[in-house]
């Protein structure tokens, strides 16, 4: 029977053969990871492309604000997107967009101020399609006023509300035209972040937002608008849905739907003070929660929302922001909403 040989390894030659399994076991494990992130949907990081082609005239459609972060610039603007499809702007000195071709007519009446975000603003419509617009032609002897801004969430819209106050007349009615969509552009973590830094145009630009802070007190801050990409994300699909997964705990740990009522609420509580009649109407189909919570405490609300999973509430195929008939029936249910309250208003 022969004998076996036992080979030996030198301790340098088993430090090498422990990091060559290390080595392996990593790869095989970073293999595995790629294989079920694209599987499951993922691919690697690149900065999504948005639909706009064009705008005329050249130069920035928005301008940075102190406190604010940014708002539209006034003027008139042709907008192409990548369909071709065309549409026009017209944005009036504070870079509101106009509810009536002779908006000047309606100065000194009582004033019923429309705040929220792009829906509210009406990207991709003509100006005369926005539901703003449409509430003009039913409410002449009021003046609305079209305070949307594209971006903005709960938080900016109010501060927007209270920049305007320190240089115009009270307004009768505010609506806020709200979106659970809101929640994440108001404690802004890292998730809104990657959406929103890319498409700055703007050069650095801060941004404010609201979170609670240890003791649970709200409270409001500003942060440069940047995001910073974790390495190999833009070329391994396995890091990016950790990245992704990531983010979406990061959003949760920050409380947003609770931020986003206690917004609303302080928002409220100041109109009330102030004698200015406040309206929250859902633009989102998930904005049922919300509403429920303003009917708790005493804030009027209303749902205008419809169900944009519909081509036909999309503006299809060239943007994805509700089309004319969504905004059609947003201005009939707002109408019949605001009607017997500006009645009751009035008295």
């Amino acid at each position: 029977m022969s004998e076996q040989k036992t080979i030996k390894l030198t301790p340098d030659q088993k430090r090498r053969a422990l990091v060559a399994l290390c080595f392996g076991s990593i790869l095989f494990g970073f293999v595995l990871l790629e294989i079920a992130a694209r599987v499951m949907g993922y691919r690697a990081y690149s900065v999504p492309s948005n639909n706009l082609k064009s705008i005329s005239p050249k130069g920035p459609y928005f301008h940075k604000h102190e406190g604010l972060g940014y708002t539209h610039k006034s003027g008139v603007f042709d907008v192409t997107l990548i369909t071709d499809y065309e549409f026009t702007t017209t944005h009036d000195p504070n870079g509101f967009r106009v509810t009536s071709e002779t908006p000047e007519s309606h100065i000194g009446k009582p004033e019923i101020w429309m705040m929220g975000c792009s829906f509210t603003h009406g990207w991709s419509l003509q100006d005369n399609q926005t539901f703003p617009w449409l509430l003009q032609t039913e409410f002449a002897d009021h003046r609305i006023r079209n305070m949307g801004i594209s971006g903005y969430g709960t938080f900016q819209s109010r501060l927007l509300f209270q920049e305007m106050l320190k240089t115009e007349a009270k307004p009768k009615l505010v609506v806020y035209v709200y979106g659970k969509f809101h929640h994440f552009r108001n404690t802004f973590p890292r998730r809104h972040r990657k959406a929103q830094a890319p498409h700055n145009r703007m050069g650095p630009l801060s941004l404010p937002y609201a979170r609670f802070d240890e003791s649970g007190e709200l409270e409001y801050y500003e942060t440069p608008l940047a995001y910073n990409p974790w390495p190999l994300m833009n070329v391994s699909a396995g890091v990016h849905m950790l990245e992704s997964i990531y983010n979406t705990k990061d959003s949760r740990s920050h409380q947003a739907d609770q931020v986003a009522a206690e917004l609303v609420r302080r928002w409220a509580v100041f109109c009330k003070e102030q004698g200015i009649e406040f309206v929250v109407a859902g633009i989102s189909s998930d904005s049922q929660v919300m509403l429920d919570f303003c009917k708790d405490i005493g804030i009027k609300n209303v749902f205008i929302a419809v169900p944009l999973s519909e081509d036909i509430h999309r503006n299809v195929p060239h943007d994805s922001h509700p089309s004319p008939l969504a905004n059609t029936i947003y201005a009939e249910r707002l109408t019949e909403f605001l009607e017997p309250l500006l009645e009751e208003v009035e008295q």
